[in-house]
């Protein structure tokens, strides 16, 4: 609802103030700030020993290692463009980004394995760092307000691991693993744009980061007992950032 509501108080602005463009056309750069949130979804694969488990405790193994993540924290970054003004008000444009993208976020939850007494814990988490983007941009402008579309390509590095320990009977069995990848998305967003006077200019945005995972095995940690039993664990992530920016015009 509240992603919803930003981008209908950004067209309604818009629909207020545009009129006949003032010139939005050359060369720009700039800064932002605002919140990152994003999620990695989880699912799961055994392999190994696990095929002579009862059917409960695969399943209770499963729902263990596959949950979703929530996270978030503040982002930041850096872009340059350019912008062509047409006489008819609309604007066609592509702009280049770096940032951080400040989300992360850890979650650990357990399942009992029906009739056997076997707890599983599982912890998982994330942690998005640098991403980089260029996105086309399509808007239509008036003398001090522009309203756009942006649609691109993101390249997200971040940072996953899993954890899984029986803490039930057994009390011995004990995985951990991860990956580090820098992950291709497609990126999605909309902006309201206000030019302050002179070469300034300030924008609200709303960008979604979709598609990209990584698969990595789970290896047993010091001391773990029961060999021969294996994981593998795959994670997607997703993300939205909301921020503000303020931008420079050549």
């Amino acid at each position: 609802m509240l992603k919803r509501a930003i981008l209908t108080s950004m067209l309604l602005a818009a629909a207020g103030t545009a009129s006949a463009a003032d010139s939005w056309s050359g060369w720009y750069a700039g800064f932002n700030a605002g919140q990152g949130s994003g999620d990695a979804d989880a699912s799961a694969a055994l392999s190994g020993n696990w095929s002579v488990e009862t059917v409960a405790t695969q399943t209770a193994v499963l729902d263990a290692l596959s949950g979703k993540v929530d996270g978030s924290g503040t982002s930041w970054g850096l872009f340059a463009g350019y912008d062509h003004d047409f006489d008819n008000g609309f604007v066609l444009g592509i702009e280049a980004e770096y940032g951080d993208f400040g989300a992360n976020g850890d979650d650990v939850r357990s399942v009992l394995a029906t009739g056997s007494g076997l707890e599983y814990t599982v912890g998982q988490g994330f942690d998005a760092g640098d991403s980089y983007s260029i996105r086309p941009r399509f808007g239509y402008a008036g003398d001090q307000v522009m309203v756009y579309l942006t649609a691109g390509w993101a390249w997200t590095d971040v940072d996953f691991a899993t954890v899984l320990t029986e803490t039930g009977l057994d009390n011995g069995y004990a995985k951990i693993g991860g990956a580090s990848k820098s992950l291709s998305q497609t990126v999605l967003g909309a902006g309201l744009e206000f030019r302050f006077g002179g070469n300034w200019s300030g924008r609200l945005e709303y960008l979604r980061y979709d598609g990209g995972d990584v698969t990595y095995d789970l290896d047993y940690a010091p001391g773990s007992t029961f060999p021969n039993y294996g994981e593998t664990v795959t994670q997607e992530f997703q993300a939205d950032v909301i921020r503000f920016g303020l931008a420079y015009r050549f």
